[in-house]
């Protein structure tokens, strides 16, 4: 049980606050370039992501920050070789074979008709997801789907190119 004059809950509640301040001081810095729609746009949302992954790697590989079973406490793997996956050669092959066979059972009217339904709803943004699932009920594809969605919305680009 907790006391609330424990010490651990006194650090607990010191992390928290600092965790919050850095988060608020974060939308702050958001907001002040523009907001995160431009942030995204302008790339510097990713780009302060790509370093501080970059950043973070380097503190690793220097071992200022131990990451355990990377750069410490590291259990040797037993030699011999690792297993490697085989795929089938014809995996491909077969898939476009179940796919041609689906889109010839399915009722094309339904497709035709959910995707519109999509269509239409993704242009008056509204919640989509009731058409989502009667378009996949319909057996409509990712391709049909994410083709009418992107039609509608685009599709996005990074700004940023690492």
């Amino acid at each position: 049980m907790w006391s609330t004059r424990s010490p651990g809950r006194y650090f607990i509640e010191s992390l928290t606050n600092e965790i919050e301040q850095k988060i608020l001081e974060l939308m702050r810095e958001v907001e002040e370039k523009g907001g995160v729609m431009k942030a995204i746009a302008n790339g510097s949302i990713q780009r302060d992501l790509g370093r501080q992954a970059y950043d973070w790697e380097i503190a690793i590989e220097r071992k200022e920050v131990m990451k355990v079973g990377v750069n410490c406490f590291q259990v040797d793997e037993e030699e011999g070789n690792p297993e490697v996956y085989e795929h089938a050669e014809d995996a491909g092959e077969r898939q476009l074979v179940r796919l041609r066979e689906t889109k010839a059972k399915r009722d094309q009217t339904a497709v035709t008709r959910t995707l519109n339904d999509l269509r239409r709803a993704a242009e008056a943004k509204e919640n989509l997801m009731p058409s989502l699932l009667q378009a996949v009920k319909a057996y409509a594809t990712i391709g049909e789907i994410s083709g009418v969605l992107k039609s509608i919305y685009g599709e996005f680009n990074d700004p940023v190119q690492m």
